[in-house]
């Protein structure tokens, strides 16, 4: 049965607000970015300000780069649901056409291999995000901002890889601080579902994460991040925090490629992984 009348529209208003946002953000973003340059707001430190990219979480800072990654995810059984083996391939792309503001995409392909050996892979959802970024507190090291990302339904639920009706609205805040070696960054992400067909699917979904970097030398960092998930509403509320240490390394000095790789542990009794290795490719330019 497809969606209603009444839900068809309830999703093509929140489309059209959230288009909305979207072009006030980008437009605050250029606003930001001519009064820097006539009035030197941010000054070289803005300029100066960079962070390292996360392997689980993002950076605040909006960058131009290239991403292609590989991740494994080993999961337990649910019910009558069975374990399954997922291997998932990212590209992803960002593109900042000022310095205050980028769009990002991630393209996810998924590889399914349940343990009842029905094996299958499609496209995934795509995520697709409006980054914005403040430098009023370069000076002291601080980032401040925010953005907003849609989890778009280019899956399919029944083959159990994303979903192929709901979209997930994601406005988010975020933060980064640098002293020295050391960088913090965290974001807090308040998920809505949108045209939901199953009571039991969530109303809302808070997600988090910390990520703490040490540059060991100026080409090897060490990270430590945490990431938190919680869905509220639904059949059963669900509480995920997951422990993930990693390694970036940049292959030849004053080149900006760097490998990277980590692995995600869950450290709570929900989970929907036991394991999850990561490796990634960052290109920036």
């Amino acid at each position: 049965m497809g969606p209603t009348e009444d839900q068809v529209t309830t999703t093509a208003r929140r489309l059209v607000f959230v288009t909305a946002l979207v072009a006030f953000i980008a437009a605050s973003g250029l606003g930001q970015e001519a009064l820097a340059s006539q009035e030197g707001e941010g000054g070289e430190a803005g300029q100066h300000l960079k962070f390292s990219h996360p392997l689980v979480s993002n950076t605040p800072e909006p960058e131009n780069y290239l991403r292609f990654s590989y991740e494994y995810l080993n999961e337990p059984s649910h019910g009558e649901e069975p374990g399954a083996h997922r291997h998932r391939l990212w590209v992803g792309a960002e593109y900042a056409p000022i310095r205050s503001f980028s769009v990002e995409l991630f393209v996810p392909y998924t590889f399914l291999n349940p343990d009842d050996h029905s094996s299958t892979s499609r496209l995934d959802n795509l995520e697709f995000t409006a980054k914005y970024a403040i430098f009023a507190f370069a000076e002291q090291g601080l980032m401040l901002g925010g953005g907003l990302a849609l989890d778009l339904p280019t899956g399919n639920e029944d083959k159990g890889i994303g979903s192929s009706h709901t979209w997930v609205i994601e406005p988010f805040l975020d933060f980064g601080y640098k002293l020295d070696r050391f960088e913090l960054i965290g974001f807090a992400n308040f998920g809505f579902p949108v045209n939901e067909q199953d009571e039991d699917e969530a109303d809302l979904e808070l997600s988090w994460n910390l990520s703490f970097l040490y540059l060991i030398t100026e080409r090897f960092h060490y990270l430590l991040e945490f990431d938190g998930e919680h869905h509220f509403g639904g059949h059963d509320d669900f509480n995920q925090v997951n422990i993930s240490p990693g390694i970036k390394y940049q292959v030849l000095k004053h080149q900006r490629l760097y490998l990277g790789a980590s692995v995600q542990l869950p450290l709570t009794p929900d989970r929907e992984f036991y394991v999850a290795p990561r490796f990634s490719v960052f290109y920036h330019f």
